[in-house]
């Protein structure tokens, strides 16, 4: 399943690699992500079975170029051979783009190899998946070792068609990369057919009691830059007062609820978690004096006017400043445009028929007179749109715990939020007082020198920022004892933080799309682990 996210210009693509157990699918995996030529790549993230390995990275392949003006990024996955793992073989085959079928040459491994593509045909079938039209690669895998079958033998039993054959001996390295540019080509021949392709949103996904959601929606959120930005956002940040920002937003109104409409449509029925708007505002503004010339220009502005403003909305430190639910306070009509696109839409879509449960999240809360405030502007702002449409839908109001003093007053929110999201990216910063984005400058040997045993932006620091989220879900719970927690941030996506995040009894992590398959798997496996241990 193809995933365009149109923000930053860019494509996703799934690639995985099929076969049975100990054909080399994990070696081919290491090989690729070894390569020193290998550039833009991912964290590689490993889930153990008892016989076998789930790799998983994604890299961006920037010598492709572009696919109707988009970058291209590649994602990869392994899955374990063995018959008994047959669900977490179809679970991550799931949304495939493309599939390499890495068999084994001994000529002992004829009945295996066989039962190993069949069970690959009925599980992309099983996914949805036409086995026929999903780009796919043979590799013949162990070509160094002896009483190997010859290739036209493997072509007669393997009947491989019109699909290419490459083949390998991953261990020493041979074959593996002609293998991934032939797959990754194949994909990209199947997508230029399909550039038109609209953005597929990915529905929330459960696993037992720990569920894994794809992400929550923002509106406006996820610090966006300039580049990406229509005028029409433009405007009501650069307003001289509250008059010039609300007839700015209300031009801007009916493109938040067209996306919520479809936000809507595409989740059919599920729920939808909205954060409001986070990053500072100066981050919309243009920044180069090209960027400020143009805007200038586009808007009637004269560019010495508009650069003092571009000044007076920098801050020295955003991540600690203006943002959050601090926007939504000192400036209430960009809040209230957003909960009014929300209730429009949602509205909207229940009139065509469709179920909608939306849930609007305020964002970097630290007193609850915060919390209390722009609760009563949503429930306000909602009813108003209940009263112009004829319609009800229930309204759910929570949070993200992003500050170490929201984790200490979790009971205290607790009785105005239903729900808290453990926003752990920023937590992570403000407990360690690392900035996320210069910290790489000295974690690596900070690692290294086991002053700390992982990244805490990678894994979750369980002894500092993982006792404020067990500590503020425990206390949260004293007061509202229906209060739904998870956690949003890379570190859902973290097989390592998800068992933990079991261990404090969470509902839910939120991860990126393309992690959901590993999330769900350390999930289900963090379950059973849990379930074990109590039994």
């Amino acid at each position: 399943m193809v995933l365009i996210n149109k923000a930053i210009n860019e494509v996703t693509v799934k690639l995985v690699y099929y076969g049975p157990g100990l054909c080399g699918k994990t070696t081919n995996l290491e090989k690729v992500y070894a390569n020193p030529k290998l550039e833009n790549k991912g964290k590689m993230i490993s889930m153990s079975t008892e016989t076998d390995r789930t790799l998983f990275f994604d890299f961006m392949p920037m010598e492709l170029g572009t696919i109707g003006g988009q970058k291209v990024r590649v994602q990869l996955y392994t899955v374990p051979g063995q018959v008994f793992y047959d669900a977490t073989r179809k679970l991550v085959l799931r949304g495939a783009d493309g599939v390499v079928f890495v068999a084994d040459s001994q000529n002992t491994m004829r009945d295996s190899n066989i039962a190993s593509l069949q069970n690959l045909r009925t599980n992309l079938r099983l996914n949805r998946l036409d086995p026929e039209k999903v780009a796919l690669v043979f590799q013949y895998n162990k070509r160094d070792l002896p009483d190997v079958d010859p290739v036209d033998k493997m072509n007669a039993y393997l009947e491989p068609g019109s699909a290419p054959v490459i083949e390998a001996a991953a261990i020493n390295g041979t074959g593996v990369t002609a293998t991934l540019r032939s797959a990754v080509a194949r994909i990209l021949d199947n997508l230029k057919n399909q550039v038109d392709t609209t953005l597929t949103e990915e529905p929330e996904l459960e696993s037992p009691d720990l569920s894994v959601k794809s992400g929550s929606i923002p509106s406006s959120a996820g610090a966006p830059k300039f580049s990406m930005q229509p005028p029409t956002f433009v405007k009501p940040i650069l307003a001289d007062d509250e008059e010039g920002r609300r007839a700015a937003l209300d031009r801007l109104l009916p493109f938040q609820q067209s996306d919520f409409e479809g936000i809507f449509e595409a989740m059919a029925g599920l729920h939808v978690t909205i954060r409001l708007l986070d990053p500072p505002l100066h981050e919309f503004l243009p920044q180069t004096e090209g960027q400020i010339s143009t805007v200038a220009r586009d808007m009637g502005w004269g560019f010495v006017e508009l650069r003092a403003k571009v000044n007076q909305l920098h801050e020295m430190n955003p991540m600690l400043g203006h943002r959050g639910c601090r926007l939504g306070i000192t400036y209430p009509e960009i809040y209230e445009m957003q909960v009014r696109a929300i209730f429009e839409a949602a509205c909207e879509v229940k009139q065509g028929g469709i179920d909608v449960h939306p849930e609007v999240m305020i964002p970097l809360v630290g007193t609850t007179k915060e919390l209390e405030i722009t609760t009563e502007m949503v429930r306000r702002v909602a009813a108003e749109v209940f009263k112009e449409r004829g319609v009800e839908i229930p309204v759910v109001v929570g949070t993200m715990i992003e500050i170490p003093r929201a984790a200490l007053i979790a009971d205290e929110l607790a009785q105005t939020a239903q729900f808290f999201s453990f926003g752990t990216n920023d937590l992570t910063q403000m407990t360690f007082g690392y900035s996320r984005d210069d910290a790489g400058s000295f974690l690596p040997e900070y690692v290294e020198k086991k002053i700390l045993p992982k990244d805490p932006f990678e894994s979750v620091d369980q002894e500092g920022v993982g006792q404020l989220v067990r500590l503020g879900t425990e206390r949260g719970r004293a007061t509202n004892a229906r209060l739904k927690v998870g956690v949003c941030g890379e570190h859902g996506g973290d097989p390592d933080s998800i068992r933990f995040f079991r261990t404090c009894k969470l509902d839910y992590v939120s991860c990126s799309p393309y992690r959901v398959p590993v999330a769900r798997l350390a999930a289900a496996q963090a379950e059973l682990e849990f379930k074990a241990y109590e039994g």
